[in-house]
């Protein structure tokens, strides 16, 4: 919310607004929710390796890029190839260069070798321009494990850091729980009561599709509307258990994706969103 009121108030200065954040389907939220604001659609909104990659689109360096995506592993790719192939790429087709930079969940794209690729398409560079990035550099900073403590400090001392004491995300309970589970430095306090955290067991795969598939049954029975229920996997999209109760409830659920992750799925119970998988077989519902 802060990042996009900050990128539209940067516009309606006359400014050219760069919003970027790590993860694709939040890239299409929040470019379908400034599709309703004419200060909004001036913004170039997308995420950090969709830009990286219209750079190199764009310079004669890809045809090599794509040679080498194919051969280097995923972690490789994304933390080593694609910035230092952007950051060619920039020099190289003369990037466009943008008056003010917004980052949303700046800590998954927190390491020098992005931040050198993002200074070079901003007005002034990091040390002079304008910029704001938004992030957590506590909790949410372990799920990539790529979170540099060189490249934050790098941040710090070009920039003013504010801290945001109240969690406006989650419920007292998942608050506490999460809190317990992480240890985080610094703790947010939540200020809404909910439902307790609950656990759910298996021992196998039979179990573990049992027991989601009960659980989406008990909330439906509860009147759950549709499309307010989201499964969260850890698992990629072959892998998930959801994906074996599509395939055996075709209609019920949803994979969501870019095309549809704006629009709330109409006359539909389930949706699912898939995360990277991280070696979790467990799942969490509140």
């Amino acid at each position: 919310m802060l990042a996009l009121e900050a990128a539209r108030r940067e516009v309606r200065e006359g400014r050219k607004v760069l919003l970027l954040c790590y993860n694709r389907l939040l890239a299409a939220h929040l470019a379908g929710i400034l599709a309703s604001d004419a200060a909004g659609l001036s913004i170039r909104t997308c995420g950090v390796y969709q830009f990286f990659d219209s750079l190199i689109r764009r310079s004669t360096l890809d045809a090599e890029f794509r040679d080498r995506q194919a051969a280097v592993q995923s972690s490789e790719l994304y933390q080593r190839v694609y910035p230092e192939y952007a950051a060619l790429a920039a020099l190289e087709v003369n990037a466009p260069s943008f008056d003010c930079l917004v980052v949303d969940e700046a800590q998954d794209m927190m390491n020098r070798a992005t931040l050198n690729v993002l200074e070079s398409v901003l007005e002034g560079g990091l040390e002079a321009g304008r910029w704001r990035f938004f992030l957590d550099a506590n909790n949410q900073a372990a799920v990539y494990g790529h979170f540099d403590q060189i490249a934050f400090g790098r941040l710090r001392q070009s920039g003013d850091l504010g801290i945001l004491p109240v969690n406006c995300r989650n419920t007292k309970p998942i608050s506490i729980e999460t809190t317990m589970l992480t240890r985080p430095e610094t703790f947010a306090t939540a200020r809404v009561d909910g439902q307790p955290v609950q656990y759910a067991w298996y021992a196998d795969d039979g179990a573990e599709l049992e027991q989601l598939d009960g659980l989406l049954r008990e909330l439906k029975c509860k009147h759950a509307a549709p499309g307010s229920v989201t499964v969260l996997s850890p698992r990629n999209p072959a892998d998930c258990c959801a994906r074996r109760l599509e395939e055996s409830s075709p209609g019920k659920i949803e994979a969501i994706t870019e095309a549809n992750v704006f629009e709330v799925a109409s006359g539909r119970l389930h949706q699912i969103e898939w995360l990277p998988p991280s070696g979790s077989r467990g799942w969490l519902h509140n």
